[in-house]
């Protein structure tokens, strides 16, 4: 399958410019100005039907995300919205690749 993206989540994501902020002792300082690309054979996002900027991003298959200097590589990869803002992201696979160019 050619790698999707979902249109929505995808937008959330770019916003939530924080995605790799946990790996920012490793990040280059220009990694966290840098958009967010996520590629993934499926894509779902659901959101709650009570607090519509709150939901869930999942992204199965070849997943790859990358920011700057930065990708990760896995089979599946779990955002959970906030406030249309990006509060956890979990990412899974067999195994879950961090690479980083120099």
């Amino acid at each position: 399958m050619s790698p999707r993206r979902s249109p929505e989540f995808l937008a959330a994501a770019l916003c939530a410019c924080g995605l790799l902020a946990a790996g920012n002792a490793w990040a280059l300082q220009s990694d966290k100005n840098q958009p967010i690309n996520i590629n993934s054979d499926h894509a779902e996002f659901k959101s709650d039907p009570k607090h519509p900027s709150n939901g869930v991003g999942t992204y199965t298959g070849h997943v790859v995300i990358t920011q700057g200097s930065i990708q990760i590589e896995g089979d599946r990869a779990v955002f959970h919205l906030v406030n249309n803002d990006l509060d956890t992201a979990e990412i899974y696979g067999d195994p879950v690749t961090f690479t980083q160019k120099p």
